[in-house]
């Protein structure tokens, strides 16, 4: 099982990162990846659409940790 986290940066800002706030897990990382890729689209368009200047992001799919 899968988790994405995604690190944007955009000029002239800190890079942050985001992880999935929901327990949403993937069995591949291809599903991982597709998913995490999805939402750094979404976040990137909106923060575009802010006024700001995208420098770079990245996604990467982590093992989720296990459940309690």
């Amino acid at each position: 099982m899968y988790t994405f986290i995604i690190l944007i940066c955009t000029l002239g800002n800190p890079c942050f990162m985001v992880s999935d706030a929901t327990p949403m897990t993937y069995h591949t990382t291809e599903a991982c990846e597709m998913a995490g890729s999805a939402k750094r689209d979404e976040l990137s368009r909106g923060l575009v659409a802010l006024g700001y200047t995208m420098d770079r992001s990245d996604v990467q799919c982590i093992p989720s940790p296990p459940s309690a």
